[in-house]
């Protein structure tokens, strides 16, 4: 956490509990602001771990043996969808829509 919680003991006055509890829980909510989005109230970490396991995922930035996932996403799909496009264009040819 990046602010301490006050520390309640037996001997606090009970007169300081409404202040320290407020105090305390205004704390822990900005600390849990820090790690959710508030639009849908999902956890967002930085995450370095030899594994991760999940069933969905948004990443910003993911790097792959030195190389940026997402770029070599995009150049296979292009590169897929140029091929679908040649291949789409010899079917129509050989079924005599050309």
């Amino acid at each position: 956490m990046k602010k301490n919680l006050i520390d309640v003991s037996v001997v606090t006055m009970i007169g300081n509990l409404p202040f320290i509890m407020n105090t305390n829980n205004k704390y822990v909510s900005e600390e849990f602001d820090l790690i959710r989005t508030p639009r849908d109230n999902k956890v967002i970490l930085d995450v370095s771990a030899a594994q991760v396991t999940a069933y969905t995922g948004e990443f910003k930035n993911i790097t792959v043996n030195n190389q940026e996932l997402g770029l070599y996403v995009d150049e296979r799909v292009n590169d897929l969808k140029q091929r679908i496009a040649v291949l789409e264009e010899k079917v129509r040819r050989l079924s005599g829509e050309i």
